[in-house]
């Protein structure tokens, strides 16, 4: 029934989350910390969460990929168990999830800096080879490159670069590679994860703050 489509969209959206070791997500105050889902039991995700990233979190927006398609999905922090010192599980509530490019594409800067591209799992590279890439534009949930390396689809790489000052750390996945004239790799990829601070330095980059 049409009623039910929306709640049968973050079912299925939650249980793409099977599987992988690492989520990134998004608190309530623009900070950004590593979930990995331990399980899933219909809309309620339970996930390992470093202990200390949990203080003061109320909601967070889960972004993942599985199988080059983008989810992000609303969650509210139902409850926490201290594991040990170091690290928690973590309850997150479901509220609302969709493809993350339904409806509309995201805002893109162009940046065009230096950077480099770090194998993870790639056709033509060993995991930990390095290759410099040209950062074309960006946006909060993907990112365009140009390289001489020969990036195929669903190739899986970190990318490194500079921008407003500091130095960018974001893995992605590639879902559509073409050549130029010149014969240059021009790969168009999700961002799947960051590192500490990065998605709100692109927030910022894309909305022209700063």
């Amino acid at each position: 029934m049409e009623g039910d489509e929306p709640a049968q969209v973050a079912r299925d959206a939650v249980a793409a989350l099977i599987g992988l070791s690492s989520v990134s997500a998004t608190t309530q105050e623009g900070t950004e910390l590593r979930v990995d889902p331990q399980s899933v039991n219909g809309l309620v995700i339970r996930a390992l969460v470093p202990r200390l990233s949990l203080v003061g979190v109320q909601t967070v927006k889960l972004r993942w990929s599985v199988a080059g398609k983008p989810w992000v999905a609303d969650a509210v922090l139902d409850d926490a168990e201290f594991q040990s010192t170091e690290q928690a599980i973590a309850v997150f509530r479901v509220e609302a999830a969709e493809p993350a490019d339904l409806g509309r594409e995201a805002a893109r800067t162009e940046l065009h800096a230096a950077g480099l591209l770090r194998a993870v799992h790639c056709v033509n590279a060993v995991p930990g080879n390095e290759y410099p890439v040209r950062i074309d534009d960006v946006s909060e949930t993907g990112v365009r490159i140009s390289s001489g390396f020969a990036v195929t689809r669903n190739d899986e790489f970190v990318l490194e670069f500079d921008a407003r000052g500091r130095r960018l750390h974001l893995e992605a996945q590639a879902v559509a590679v073409r050549t130029d004239a010149g014969g240059t790799y021009v790969t168009g990829a999700r961002i799947t994860g960051s590192g500490p601070g990065d998605l709100r330095t692109l927030r910022d980059l894309v909305a022209g703050i700063g």
